[in-house]
């Protein structure tokens, strides 16, 4: 079964809705030029979901005329764009929908968009739930292009979980059964995905080999956008290798193509990679400059979940440059939009930020409380590296806490009088203690096991010490 034939399902007849941006599709993509809009629909099905901008209902009214077969279209524009409440809405429409139509494929589609929905809030757990329902229904329908989407859709989310060894098995066999069946424009996204697990678990060169062949492929299909996002992603690769002239050249290579495709989002996506590559080489002026230009896009095409993240960026270049007031304002503004829109993954992130530049403004209080909030989100979306980051802070504590009891008479004598306090001020737990021991250096134990008498008298005789 091949991809053209797999994806005439989407649309059994094109709604009126999509006429206009066959032709867009066209001008980005011309050897589609000769083709009609039924088989152009039939063979671009997910790519015209990604990139049609639909008329989204303003009123009950314009609701009520609405097409049921433009509830999915509609709510994976409003994922596309951020918009999650409102794009949950629509998917749920639609799959109730296809339920009622008993249209198993369209199930499993909008079961996977939910379960990226999922994953884009953070809720990783629920994210794969989701969407392995969505690949039994296409594997029992045998929808091998709807099922190698769907793999590529679990191996992301495993990588946001940082879990790289499944992200890059799912990705691999995305990439090995649509190679089978010819899904040309697919495998130049999961390309991407799978490249991207390598580059973020370490492997540059395995990355880059990845990225360079989706770039390949890309080039000889025509697939500007695709150009525009692997010359993108080599350019990481070049920051991270610290060649950074070869790095700026892609990015202005992705720029110059996401310009002429009038691609707003990608476009300050780029502004973003440039400002990292200012950061790298410390010349904090020009990165704020291109990252104030990336969030002045953002703002407009009203991607709320990027203009969060990046006010995080930010705020994290104001601490490179020592600015910890304005560090802090930007975290707690990222804080802000990422806890309202429900994303719990870059909350934690930007918590955890807040809790080291408190500790370095000496604020413990503050710092113990953002760190107790970001361990807490990333256990609950399943973060194993965020879990081991925060361990290692907690380890950091820990040893503070026992250097100053040890090397400072006045904090010694505080201690005594208020343990429960100082100990509270450092998010020390007897149970925590006991763990930490365990994991701290070998040249510490000594003053460790001291310090964990004094922490059990405490836990018997001081109430209120244990969780």
């Amino acid at each position: 079964m091949t991809v053209e034939k797999s994806m005439e399902r989407y649309f059994m007849e094109i709604p009126q809705e999509l006429r206009p941006y066959l032709e867009r599709i066209r001008k980005e993509m011309p050897e589609f030029s000769r083709i009609s809009d039924e088989q152009l629909v039939q063979m671009l099905a997910p790519l015209l979901r990604q990139s049609m901008e639909i008329k989204i209902p303003k009123n009950d009214e314009e609701f009520k005329r609405l097409d049921p077969k433009m509830y999915g279209p509609i709510g994976e524009q409003l994922l596309n764009s951020g918009e999650w409440d409102e794009a949950q809405k629509y998917l749920l429409l639609a799959l109730e929908q296809a339920e009622n139509d008993n249209n198993t494929m369209l199930q499993a589609t909008e079961l996977n968009l939910l379960g990226r929905l999922c994953r884009e809030r953070g809720e990783f757990s629920h994210a794969l739930e989701l969407s392995k329902k969505a690949l039994t229904l296409a594997e029992k329908i045998d929808d091998k292009p709807l099922v190698g989407l769907i793999y590529d859709q679990i191996g992301t989310t495993y990588r946001k979980q940082s879990n790289y060894p499944l992200a890059i098995e799912h990705h691999k066999k995305a990439i090995d059964l649509l190679v089978t069946i010819g899904g040309s424009y697919e495998l130049v996204a999961i390309y991407n995905n799978l490249g991207t697990d390598y580059m973020e678990n370490g492997d540059l060169d395995q990355a880059g080999s990845i990225f360079r062949e989706g770039l390949d492929w890309s080039i000889k299909l025509g697939l500007n956008r695709a150009i525009a996002m692997h010359s993108a992603n080599l350019g990481h690769i070049f920051a991270k290798q610290n060649k950074y002239d070869s790095a700026h050249e892609m990015y202005r290579k992705s720029l110059e193509i996401s310009n002429e495709i009038g691609d707003k989002q990608n476009v300050a996506y780029i502004y973003g990679s440039l400002s990292n590559l200012h950061l790298f080489r410390e010349d904090y002026e020009n990165a704020i400059q291109t990252l104030n230009k990336s969030l002045q896009i953002l703002g407009e095409i009203g991607d709320e979940p990027a203009v969060g993240v990046a006010y995080g960026n930010l705020g994290a270049i104001y601490e490179k440059q020592g600015n910890t007031r304005k560090a802090i304002l930007y975290f707690q503004k990222a804080l802000k939009i990422l806890e309202e829109i429900g994303d719990l993954h870059n909350a934690a992130k930007q918590h955890d930020n807040l809790s080291i530049v408190y500790k370095k403004e000496s604020a413990l209080e503050e710092s113990a409380k953002h760190f107790e909030k970001a361990k807490q989100l990333y256990e609950i979306v399943g973060d194993r590296q965020g879990v081991v980051g925060a361990a290692r802070e907690a380890i950091s504590n820990f040893q503070e806490f026992v250097d100053q009891l040890h090397n400072d008479e006045d904090f010694l004598e505080s201690f005594r009088k208020n343990p429960v306090g100082l100990v509270a001020k450092y998010n020390l737990t007897i149970g925590e203690a006991v763990q930490l021991t365990a994991e701290a250096p070998k040249k510490s134990m000594r003053d460790l096991e001291a310090v964990l008498k004094l922490l059990e008298y405490i836990n018997k005789h001081g109430p209120g010490m244990s969780k």
